[in-house]
């Protein structure tokens, strides 16, 4: 499911902004999204609050070849300085169940970008029945979150930083399924309304 978003978030980005731009990702995990990230020519320093994941993640940026552009580490992102261009984040944001605590992320990555930088926000959203239990099934259950990228007053947090330049929700397997079909399957053998999104990203610029 993952796979066919990401690739259209990184679409919204020429090769030429990808090449030697300076990315923050927070809560990289097994380093998978930073490697393809730095195959594109950037270079790509991710943090994380587990250590556990920095060898994963280092031995996986080594298998792609793309070790050097890849920085692993556990540190908290709101005393890093104003550096990068890009600040990326999967499936990290879903954990912040306060809608005031996201204006002290939003802030927070505000000001780890230089003028004129973006955001890359990948997140989940609790999603519909289908979803829920496949989420169930690879264990990943905790996921079932309602994701606040989805929430208005969420949105004009981010828009007090950012000027919001994308925003998109997928539903249960799309873009893999085409949505009509799946809330055909849903109400013919599950009796359910297909209502929840399943991912949303947000592509955002800092404003002046």
């Amino acid at each position: 499911m993952w796979g066919p978003v990401i690739g259209e978030v990184l679409q919204r980005r020429t090769l030429t902004q990808w090449q030697d731009s300076r990315v923050l990702e927070i809560g990289f995990r097994q380093g998978k999204l930073a490697a393809l990230l730095a195959k594109l020519g950037a270079t790509v320093h991710g943090l994380e609050t587990q250590p556990a994941y920095v060898p994963a993640a280092s031995a996986y940026a080594a298998s792609k070849g793309v070790e050097s552009r890849c920085n692993f580490e556990v540190a908290d992102f709101f005393t890093l300085p104003s550096q990068y261009d890009l600040v990326v984040t999967k499936s990290v944001l879903y954990s912040i169940k306060e809608v005031a605590r996201y204006r002290d992320w939003v802030t927070g990555m505000a000001n780890v970008l230089v003028a004129g930088g973006e955001i890359m926000l990948i997140e989940n959203g609790s999603g519909n029945s289908l979803v829920k239990f496949a989420r169930k099934l690879s264990r990943s259950h905790r996921l079932h979150a309602d994701c606040l990228l989805s929430n208005p007053v969420v949105l004009d947090i981010i828009g007090e930083k950012f000027d919001i330049l994308g925003l998109k929700s997928y539903y249960a397997f799309a873009p893999l399924m085409p949505r009509e079909i799946v809330s055909a399957f849903e109400r013919r053998f599950l009796h359910v309304s297909f209502s929840k999104s399943a991912i949303f990203w947000l592509h955002g610029k800092k404003k002046e």
